[in-house]
């Protein structure tokens, strides 16, 4: 059979490339490959977990309803513009890292991300969790190169692990490990860029171990606050809808029924135009950076800007392409809000300071409120181990809690 197989005229050869993305000037798929080849290119996965790329709809009803529906709410459209943002950062240069959308339960949060992943995919699928081991973030790490790896939930990671999960994510390459026989594997390696959502920020969840983030992983995480301040949660407009919940069963609704689409005719667009948007996209980026980062920036807060610039500059544009509906100048503007309001947490180097100080102690009462602070006004009989202080209630419209150190 060996040498049958070695003899036998081949009509037909194809490349098999085992990782998703640009391939000179090809872009892989699972399914397909987008541009032009003198020769067949093939993906072979040689991962168990299978891409989640699929698609239902057309552009058009994706644009009309997702995309309508997004217009004027800035957390929608950066999160929508980060999902055609990974295939340009390859393009011009730019760092793998990520955004993570704090806040409270049902402000919105899970609802952005099945948003953005409907330009890839059902967000059903296409969403994953963060509560994995490090071996399997890097698998989903590979299997999204030159694409948005979306991770829901970060408290689910282990907070002694938190800080080293970004670092994974964010640095494109997996861990050195040794074969068999002794030889060094080859590494995983990736290109991406990953949307994140949970309750807590990175530097909270680490502070739940009594560990302290340090300002790499912050910039590699962005954090942004999910709440956009006008009282409706994630939203700044609702459109016809009767509330902000409404508003977010018609999003998922639509995710759901148009997805996929919008994200191929979008990768239509870039490879046919490729070497004509390089120079164009990254003197958009400089142009943004020095809008938004005002007098003797950082080098920490340029390179956080420049991820918010190709953001922005992809959101722009995909709207020149027709593929959102948006006007122009949207995608900036989005960009810019989310920008200010990462920078507004992560601050200067003595903001830094203070705020990890706070982190540790809201984590500290987050975690012992309950069981190692007895209640002022009416104390516990039961005996209380370890006890930290006492607790009061001074507000009870908002129940806010005082705690008083024993």
């Amino acid at each position: 059979m060996t040498s049958y197989l070695q003899v036998v005229p081949v009509e037909a050869r194809a490349r098999c490339v085992e990782r998703l993305g640009w391939y000179g000037d090809i872009f892989v798929t699972a399914n397909e490959c987008i541009g032009n080849s003198e020769e067949k290119i093939v993906f072979q996965n040689a991962n168990t977990i299978e891409p989640a790329l699929s698609s239902s709809g057309t552009v058009k009803q994706w644009r009309d309803s997702i995309g309508q529906l997004a217009s004027g709410n800035s957390r929608l459209i950066f999160a929508i513009a980060t999902s055609f943002a990974p295939c340009l950062a390859k393009l011009v240069g730019e760092d793998s890292g990520g955004f993570h959308l704090r806040g409270a339960s049902s402000s919105g949060k899970s609802t952005s991300l099945k948003v953005a992943a409907s330009v890839w995919g059902n967000p059903e699928d296409y969403c994953r969790l963060w509560r994995s081991t490090t071996n399997g973030l890097e698998v989903l790490a590979a299997l999204h190169n030159d694409g948005l790896l979306i991770l829901d939930e970060l408290s689910q990671v282990d907070p002694r692990e938190a800080g080293e999960a970004a670092y994974l994510l964010a640095n494109g390459q997996g861990k050195t490990r040794a074969s068999r026989t002794g030889t060094v594997r080859k590494s995983s390696r990736w290109s991406l860029i990953f949307l994140s959502a949970g309750a807590e920020s990175l530097t909270s969840l680490m502070a739940k171990a009594g560990l302290r983030a340090n300002a790499g992983q912050e910039i590699r995480l962005a954090d942004i606050e999910a709440d956009a301040g006008l009282g409706m949660g994630l939203f700044d407009n609702i459109h016809n809808h009767i509330n902000p919940a409404a508003m977010a069963l018609a999003l998922k609704e639509s995710a759901t029924q148009f997805y996929g689409a919008v994200g191929m005719a979008w990768l239509q667009n870039i490879v046919s135009n490729r070497q004509t948007l390089i120079p164009v996209i990254s003197n958009i980026i400089k142009q943004f950076v020095d809008k938004v980062v005002g007098q003797e920036p950082t080098g920490q807060t340029i390179r956080v800007a420049r991820r918010f610039a190709l953001v922005a500059t992809a959101g722009e544009f995909a709207t020149q392409f027709g593929l959102t509906g948006w006007q122009s100048g949207e995608s900036f503007s989005a960009a810019k809000k989310c920008f200010e309001s990462w920078q507004e947490t992560f601050g200067t180097e003595g903001n830094r300071e203070d705020r990890a100080i706070l982190s540790q102690v809201r984590a500290f009462f987050e975690t012992y409120g309950t069981s190692r602070f007895d209640n002022v006004k009416d104390p516990n009989n039961e005996r209380i181990h370890n006890r930290a202080g006492y607790k009061s209630i001074y507000n009870p419209i908002i129940n806010n809690k005082k705690y008083l150190k024993h």
